[in-house]
């Protein structure tokens, strides 16, 4: 009977553990846990930043130098989980990839933490095993994408993004919910009037991997300029339809939104100039935030 209530107990606290740290963890029949993935980037600094759900549900982040021994690095992995409870007695060991076997303590950590390595870590010697695959430098967002506050119809809204090990981020754009753009530009139709934009960020490579991804929201629903408004701007700009007479020299200037890549911004200046035939010698083109 106290075999069995033991049994329960085990089970519980893993069930508890599983449910705090928020991740599909299956419980083998071996009672091992695998606990989710434990996500390894290399910095630039020459340090490693380690990113996981610790057995007791808590983020741990540790951030330890690429020259350092494996050894050092795990023993403050489970210093944490043993301040907490002084009593408990927490261990890890790294596995090679693959089934592989742990890794000498010895080893940089450089040379330890490799993909679809194995993060084992156990509470005593009789209870069960929290296991994590280890994912080195998956692509991430360096920060928090930057969106445009507010959309204009006809004015293209834009989406700054940032990120590292990655060959770039993919952008989708919603309008009321529905799918509308997949670039990290997007022009709001009439039909979008009083649309909420989110905008959902993922950073990707060519091999296939991606990243976790990230929303971001306009800060106001889509809205349009009143027409009148663009009315002086109008009758100054039909005043450029004919070409000057030589020696002057017409230039003109467009505001564009900051954020989007040259090679975007030549074309769309180089299409406005031709449909618009504003006869210019020059064009500047001033970024704006």
């Amino acid at each position: 009977m106290q075999d069995q209530e033991l049994s329960l107990a085990v089970t519980a606290y893993i069930h508890r553990a599983c449910w705090r740290s928020d991740i599909a963890s299956t419980v083998c029949a071996a009672g091992n846990v695998h606990a989710g993935h434990c996500d390894v980037w290399t910095q630039k600094d020459g340090t490693l930043q380690l990113n996981f759900v610790d057995p007791m549900g808590n983020a741990s982040n540790p951030n330890p130098s690429a020259e350092q021994e494996l050894g050092k690095t795990l023993q403050r992995l489970v210093k944490g989980l043993n301040k907490k409870h002084r009593a408990s007695e927490w261990a890890a060991c790294l596995h090679w990839p693959n089934g592989g076997a742990p890794v000498p303590e010895a080893t940089q950590n450089v040379a330890a933490w490799l993909d679809d390595s194995l993060l084992v870590v156990r509470h005593g010697s009789d209870s069960p095993a929290y296991s994590y695959t280890v994912r080195l430098d998956r692509p991430r967002l360096v920060g928090i994408p930057q969106v445009t506050a507010l959309p204009l119809v006809g004015f293209a809204a834009v989406c700054t993004v940032l990120s590292e090990h990655a060959d770039g981020a993919k952008c989708r754009w919603l309008s009321g919910g529905q799918d509308v753009t997949n670039n990290l530009v997007h022009t709001p139709t009439p039909q979008e009037l009083g649309n909420q934009l989110d905008v959902y960020c993922t950073p990707w490579r060519k091999s296939g991997i991606v990243g976790e991804t990230v929303r971001v929201t306009c800060d106001l629903p889509v809205h349009e300029v009143a027409i009148g408004a663009l009315q002086p701007l109008r009758q100054r700009l039909s005043l450029t339809s004919e070409p000057v007479v030589q020696p002057c020299l017409r230039v003109v200037s467009y505001n564009v939104l900051w954020g989007r890549p040259n090679s975007d911004i030549q074309k769309d200046v180089v299409k406005r100039l031709r449909q618009e035939n504003r006869q210019a010698d020059a064009a500047c083109v001033r970024e704006m935030d």
